[in-house]
């Protein structure tokens, strides 16, 4: 099993969060138990964290649940890590919106994820 409950966290991300751009490749992929996986539209991100629409709610998607089998792409960038999900809201004009505490792998993608923030700084709208 690759994701397993756990304490939830405060909702209290820090850093900028950055909207990919319209037209921008951005999803993150969960890969759960049993081999399944999963692949929702990213809606935003930040340096501590993530948040993407869910097409259906996954029972296995509550808050406290760690996942460590995740990849977060926006544009060419993959970016393997971990996550926490902090809430999963129902009712948003875009349907039911997860957040989530994102944790890169490694190193590199901790310098990627940096990357990709630094581009999306410097053009696209930010989310308060």
């Amino acid at each position: 099993m690759r994701y397993s409950a756990g304490t939830p966290r405060a909702c209290a991300r820090w850093g900028e969060r950055y909207r990919p751009q319209q037209g921008q490749d951005a999803a993150v992929e969960l890969r759960l138990g049993g081999g399944s996986c999963c692949r929702q539209d990213l809606l935003n991100i930040s340096t501590g964290g993530v948040s993407f629409g869910l097409e259906r709610v996954e029972p296995c998607l509550a808050s406290g649940t760690r996942i460590n089998d995740v990849v977060v792409h926006i544009g060419r960038a993959q970016i393997a890590g971990s996550l926490v999900i902090v809430h999963v809201t129902e009712g948003f004009s875009v349907g039911t919106v997860c957040g989530a505490a994102f944790t890169p792998a490694t190193e590199m993608d901790r310098i990627e994820l940096s990357a990709v923030l630094d581009g999306l700084a410097g053009m696209g709208p930010r989310d308060r």
